[in-house]
């Protein structure tokens, strides 16, 4: 199984859908400019920790993984993403990682408009 693109939603003042996606193992990425961030809802009865990948070095040490609690049905509002830290330096994409039972919890991946 791949790892699930979520598309970007731009806010705008007419209001937007929310539609979010359901995790997989192999997580979600999202394009990243800095404008980004998540909206991650846990549908489970257990909290979930969701990672955010960190590519990026400072003098040949690793930038610390950001990790996300998600306490038993709640939702919380995440980003923006700084690209030099979050992006994989390949495709400007983040990649996003969900512990045990990654179907408990679903993301939503919204843009600010420029």
């Amino acid at each position: 199984m791949a790892r699930v693109d979520l598309a970007l939603t731009t806010l705008d003042d007419a209001g937007v859908t929310l539609a979010q996606v359901a995790g997989t193992v192999d997580g979600w990425s999202f394009t990243n400019y800095g404008k980004e961030f998540l909206v991650l809802k846990n549908t489970g009865a257990g909290a979930h920790t969701v990672t955010v990948q960190t590519p990026e070095t400072v003098d040949d040490l690793t930038v610390q993984e950001r990790t996300i609690s998600l306490p038993a049905g709640s939702t919380k509002v995440v980003g923006p993403f700084f690209p030099g830290t979050y992006n994989q330096s390949a495709n400007n994409k983040v990649f996003v990682d969900i512990d045990a039972t990654p179907a408990e919890v679903s993301a939503q991946a919204f843009r600010f408009p420029s």
